[in-house]
């Protein structure tokens, strides 16, 4: 029975629950034999790691980040966002270029940026010391019912990310 795979046996025992069992009896798979080691031995336990871009974005101060991240907003590069979020350091994964398409590249994304880009231009934009010297927002006032957008940066080492 599928809903009994799911319980106490190997890698999957954390994940069963009395909601689990449920959703499992909800559609009707306890009749479905349900073979969750094999599956599991097949599935990827991680991301791929993907090539970082040729595009680099400066990242020497909170304004440089700014810049550069508006720029491969324009340019549509998932992978040099990616880098802005995560540093400079490690590999990148699928992951990360899906969460930065979500965070930068989706329409809503894109008008918030356009937004700021638009504050920027006027200089109606405030930048704030955060909590000790790693830490900064970028404050875009952009009017209408949002009134400003804050961004939070913080620093890893020598470089400047955008902070979740």
């Amino acid at each position: 029975m599928a809903s009994e795979a799911l319980v106490g046996r190997g890698p999957v025992a954390s994940v069963a629950s009395s909601q689990v069992l449920a959703e499992v009896r909800r559609l009707k798979l306890d009749g479905l034999p349900l073979d969750l080691a094999a599956v599991a031995d097949r599935a990827p336990l991680a991301a791929a790691p993907v090539a970082d871009s040729p595009r680099k974005i400066e990242a020497e101060s909170p304004q440089a980040l700014v810049q550069g991240t508006l720029a491969a907003i324009a340019a549509g590069d998932a992978l040099a966002l990616a880098r802005a979020l995560r540093g400079p350091g490690g590999s990148l994964t699928e992951d990360d270029a899906a969460a930065a398409e979500l965070r930068f590249l989706s329409p809503s994304a894109r008008a918030f940026w356009a937004r700021v880009a638009q504050a920027l231009e006027e200089g109606d934009v405030d930048w704030v010391d955060g909590e000790g010297p790693d830490e900064a927002w970028l404050i875009a006032n952009v009017g209408g019912a949002a009134g400003s957008y804050r961004i939070k940066l913080r620093r890893e080492g020598e470089a400047w990310v955008l902070a979740s």
